[in-house]
């Protein structure tokens, strides 16, 4: 079972069945991932038929494009999948920065060249930016899971630029967060 910690991070993820049905995300190497990346801004829940982001008559091709600003991941989802055929079935790409759906459909394509072409580029019927409550609610969330992930690393004794290289975050941040955690009260 692939570990989302254990890969490196990505630009591109694909969110939907491959090969057979079942809806899960996959990392560009191919895995199947269980849990969710540290840089990914939705969990196969939160992708699997969310009305925020896909259109609300469910015509197989029809997507939604969707930029999560506090993330900068552009997300398309879209009706169908070539592998499962039963009603209220979504596919979803997400791209690391801020896309239209040829530029976005691009990068996908080149990144997963096994699997774009037994997909059909969707057609984009509603555009949308998330950039309330409800991005900056998911952006707090992988924060402090970040956060948490980076003292965990630390406490493995793991080097800052191990950690940076795994997380794809600056040097300098993680030692501010590090100088900054409260220290543990060991007089109990």
């Amino acid at each position: 079972m692939a570990q989302a910690k254990d890969l490196p991070a990505a630009n591109v993820y694909y969110f939907g069945c491959w090969g057979q049905a079942g809806h899960y995300l996959h990392h560009p190497s191919g895995r199947t991932l269980y849990d969710r990346p540290l840089n990914v801004p939705l969990s196969d829940s939160e992708l699997d038929c969310n009305e925020k982001l896909l259109p609300l008559k469910e015509k197989v091709g029809d997507g939604k494009l969707t930029y999560l600003s506090n993330w900068d991941f552009t997300v398309i989802s879209w009706w169908g999948s070539p592998w499962d055929k039963r009603g209220k079935v979504n596919t979803s790409i997400l791209v690391k920065g801020k896309h239209d759906v040829d530029s976005a459909w691009d990068l996908f394509q080149r990144v997963f060249p096994d699997l774009a072409p037994k997909l059909t580029k969707p057609t984009i019927v509603e555009t949308q930016g998330l950039e309330g409550p409800r991005s900056q609610f998911l952006y707090s969330e992988y924060l402090r899971t970040r956060r948490e992930l980076i003292y965990e690393y630390h406490k493995e004794g793991k080097t800052l630029e191990e950690i940076a290289q795994a997380l794809t975050i600056d040097t300098p941040w993680i030692e501010r967060l590090l100088a900054a955690k409260p220290t543990e009260d060991k007089t109990t």
